[in-house]
């Protein structure tokens, strides 16, 4: 959940979101505790700890479709997920914030 602004009411709220500007924060707080916990990293060692320590998530299954309801299109931004382990949609997981401090 993250704050949000409608532009047709001019009120604040809440709302769902999803993309890096959601997870470069969680996963900046995932690195600094990850660094208090294991001080001296340099920041590719850090990456290649966060990568290790991540959770792996698969792949959903069928077509994710962010906007369905989009002026363009139903289907102007159908994606499909690809990999294994490591894939299109998640990379290497989700960090982990328990992993990276223990």
């Amino acid at each position: 959940m993250s704050t949000t602004f409608n532009t047709a009411t001019r009120t604040n709220g809440w709302g769902y979101k999803q993309g890096t500007s959601m997870s470069g924060p969680h996963a900046t707080g995932v690195a600094a505790l990850a660094l208090s916990a294991h001080p001296g990293m340099t920041p590719g060692q850090l990456a290649s700890f966060l990568e290790r320590t991540a959770e792996a998530r698969s792949c959903p299954a069928g077509v994710y479709n962010p906007v369905p309801l989009i002026p363009t299109g139903p289907h102007a931004y159908d994606a499909t997920c690809s990999g294994g382990a490591r894939n299109g949609f998640y990379g290497a997981g989700t960090v982990n914030a328990y992993n990276a401090v223990k």
